[in-house]
């Protein structure tokens, strides 16, 4: 009797994402993460959730879904998951696509995603101006020789050779760039955009593991221009708050990246006190040569 009665009850209808995809799509989904809002107090408030689902045949294939815990099939639809996980499909084959386009052609360590229209390339070598350069050529030279699809933007990215493989291979799946935890901007060191034919300068991640690195050499070298130029006793600290611009204002050609620095500097030792700074010693760092040039002092 028990065996009858269980066959006409109600099931519980799925409460979570993991269930909910098992159910209505069985055995082709994982959950990579259940909710990326945690940290969102009003989404919390609200009950708004987003998730990151990978292909299980496929893992690189990767998509988000917004769904709300306690609302009828947590507001989703099979529709809805279908359109997104081949929208996310076709991403990740015109990735492979470019991937065998632009490797080999003196560019071995890279990893690419495309993200609607814009393709972003990754290149895992010292960034020296030789490989900027050949970046630079192989890359739009590949874009523009009737690629399909052709990106509206393409971002190149230098990034720590040591780090090679060990967060994703070829393929850089879409939940890299959300579900993240500091590690691309750790170890991004140069980019370049590169939109309607029109490319900026390379422009250095000062944020990266070698930031500071740069920040010590720019300090070192602003402080001993200071000791010449500033009248006695001035006080500077490496480790006091100091301002940098990756775009500084001077004009440079596009493969001469540099930082500008802006170190405070004080007539009496600030230890202790919140007093303003007398002034900054300024200047352009350029890592390649590891020169801090145009150093100068000004008020503000």
């Amino acid at each position: 009797m028990l065996s009858i009665f269980s066959c006409f009850r109600k099931k519980t209808p799925p409460d979570n994402l993991k269930g909910w995809l098992e159910h209505e799509f069985p055995g082709r989904y994982e959950v990579l993460v259940s909710n990326l809002k945690m940290l969102d107090v009003m989404a919390q408030f609200r009950g708004e959730k987003r998730g990151l689902v990978a292909d299980k045949a496929d893992p690189d294939v990767q998509f988000f879904l917004n769904w709300e815990k306690g609302v009828e099939g947590l507001g989703l639809d099979t529709q809805a998951v279908t359109l997104a996980h081949e929208h996310a499909r076709a991403e990740v084959v015109a990735a492979r696509s470019w991937l065998v386009r632009l490797h080999g052609k003196e560019l071995e360590k890279i990893s690419i995603a495309v993200l609607d229209e814009v393709l972003i390339v990754q290149v895992f070598e010292e960034p020296a101006p030789t490989l900027r350069e050949r970046i630079f050529s192989n890359v739009k030279a590949a874009t523009v020789a009737g690629a399909d699809p052709s990106p509206k933007v393409v971002f190149l990215e230098i990034m720590e050779p040591a780090v090679f493989g060990t967060e994703y291979q070829g393929i850089i799946p879409r939940g890299h760039w959300e579900a993240g935890t500091g590690w691309q901007r750790k170890n991004l060191l140069l980019s370049l955009r590169i939109e309607s034919g029109k490319e900026s300068a390379w422009e250095i991640n000062a944020e990266s593991s070698r930031g500071s690195h740069y920040h010590d050499e720019a300090y070192r070298q602003a402080k001993a221009w200071a000791d010449k130029n500033l009248p006695k006793p001035f006080f500077m600290d490496k480790d006091r708050p100091v301002s940098f611009d990756p775009k500084p204002a001077d004009v440079r050609p596009r493969n001469n990246p540099a930082i500008q620095y802006d170190f405070p500097f004080f007539d009496k030792d600030p230890a202790g006190s919140e007093i303003e700074p007398s002034g900054y010693v300024t200047g352009i760092y350029y890592p390649d040569e590891q020169v801090l040039a145009q150093v100068k002092k000004q008020q503000k």
